[in-house]
């Protein structure tokens, strides 16, 4: 789908937004989406975006340089908003190539249709009527509006408008969803997501539909009322994304991540000089990620096995059966050390490995980075140096997990960045890549049951998008004045 009209769709979206009203006048707009998701297996995703609050986080009104930049038209824009609820929006697949899906649907609640629609022809959108709803179109936009709700639609192909419109305003005089539907839409955050699974596999056109008709029935019931739902929120200090997934018993019995409260990966790199820069674990039931990969999936270990340059000689060796659980016990994990400013940094790994496994490893290790690597009962270990300024004479010393990354290694799969102790203004970052500049230090931690991004911004007073917003004034800010006139 191409959104041509995008900048037509953001004007008449925007003013919508602005005709919004907080009143107890019609349905809930939450409650129209409801009725609009009931029994909708086109929808693969849907929630709400609090436009009002993440643009008061970014401190726009107080920022000098961003009213210069956007001018007269955000001054006429703002003083017709009013944004306090969210916007809700719904996508449907299939999803192309490039992530973009067959259709998107915005809702807005609208306070007076006759004025809305003396705004759309003061824009010069032609307005009609069909079926007691006004509507309009420009090129892949179309925008129903009947009493005090307003559906904006971007689709592509050939379509006729009033059709379109019609069959979205019959779906919300349905009855209202229930279940999970009706839990992430209730939730709240600056950005909701609520993906479903059984519509995304309904929609899809990939590898699984090639599978006999016995494993497609097996995946239809896991995925059947399975959900991942995301919320976003930006707070004083911090940028936080929290995933829950909800699934179906059978789903979540086929998970393979496991957890360990004990700090076993932690404990096998925490050994180096300087400081924690970065670090990453995986702690996988392999036994079951295989037999999951093989039940749907096959060939995929073939594959990954090929790519890594395993797929004949050596990995012949060990049959065609578990090839992975014969390799390995599922722990993993990586460090980066060192200190930055001098230049100095070194690399820490542990692969957790069965006996075939560190006999397999010891057989490619010429083909392996170079560097240290010692065998034991429990796996390799490896420690690298990638500087100058690595003593390899110096002991390494046992260092702590840095504040705020404590969680590091505990769940199936960990990560941070900690750059506490780090000036990035000293490295010069250019563009979106200066954005680093303010984060202190960054987790990510998932399993079974979900996971969560946390980005720690320097200043924990501050809203992290006027952070953000700031560091990307000031860069737009130099490239100006470096044009050459």
């Amino acid at each position: 789908m191409k959104l041509k009209n995008l900048f037509a769709f953001i004007a008449v979206g925007l003013f919508l937004i602005g005709c919004s009203q907080n009143g107890d006048e019609g349905r809930e707009l939450d409650k129209y989406v409801s009725s609009f998701l009931k029994d909708n297996n086109e929808v693969v995703a849907f929630g709400s975006v609090n436009l009002k609050g993440m643009l008061d986080k970014t401190g726009y009104e107080g920022n000098d340089k961003l009213q210069v930049l956007i001018g007269t038209e955000l001054d006429k824009v703002t003083r017709v908003i009013d944004m306090n609820d969210p916007v809700f929006y719904a996508l449907e697949g299939p999803f192309s190539e490039d992530g973009s899906p067959e259709k998107v649907h915005l809702f807005m609640k609208v306070h007076n249709q006759d004025s809305l629609i003396a705004e759309l022809n003061g824009r010069s959108f032609d307005v009609e009527e069909a079926d007691g709803i006004s509507y309009t179109e420009n090129g892949d936009f179309v925008l129903g509006i009947r009493n005090d709700l307003a559906i904006a639609t971007i689709q592509g192909g050939d379509y006729e408008a009033k059709d379109v419109v019609k069959a979205n305003f019959e779906k919300v005089d349905q009855d209202l969803s229930e279940g999970m539907v009706a839990e992430i839409l209730a939730s709240k955050g600056d950005m909701v997501i609520g993906l479903n699974l059984e519509n995304l596999y309904g929609s899809s056109n990939t590898d699984l539909a090639k599978l006999d008709e016995t494993k497609r029935k097996e995946i239809e019931a896991m995925v059947k009322g399975s959900f991942i739902q995301t919320n976003f929120r930006f707070e004083n200090g911090a940028a936080i994304m929290e995933t829950k997934n909800l699934f179906s018993d059978q789903l979540m019995e086929k998970m393979f991540f496991r957890n360990d409260n004990s700090n076993t990966i932690f404990n096998k790199l925490n050994k180096g000089d300087g400081m924690i820069l970065a670090a990453a674990s995986l702690n996988l039931d392999v036994k079951k990620l295989e037999t999951f990969m093989n039940e749907y999936s096959p060939g995929a270990i073939d594959g990954v096995t090929e790519q890594l340059g395993l797929g004949k000689g050596i990995m012949g060796l060990l049959g065609s059966e578990q090839v992975l659980s014969k390799l390995s016990d599922g722990q993993m994990g990586i460090s980066l050390f060192g200190n930055p400013m001098e230049n100095s940094f070194g690399v820490n790994t542990f692969y957790g490995t069965t006996d075939q496994g560190r006999m397999v490893f010891s057989m490619i290790q010429d083909g392996l980075p170079q560097g240290d690597y010692e065998y034991k009962e429990d796996g390799v270990y490896g420690n690298f140096d990638m500087s100058f300024g690595m003593d390899e004479e110096t002991e390494r010393q046992t260092m702590k997990l840095p504040k705020g990354c404590e969680a590091f290694g505990k769940r199936g799969f960990t990560a941070f960045l900690n750059f506490r102790d780090v000036d990035m203004e000293e490295f010069g970052f250019e563009g979106e890549m200066r954005l680093m500049e303010i984060v202190e230090y960054a987790t990510l931690e998932y399993d079974n049951n979900g996971g969560k991004l946390y980005i720690k911004a320097k200043k924990g007073q501050e809203n992290v998008l006027k952070q953000a917003m700031d560091v990307i004034m000031e860069d737009l800010t130099e490239q100006i004045s470096n044009m050459a006139i």
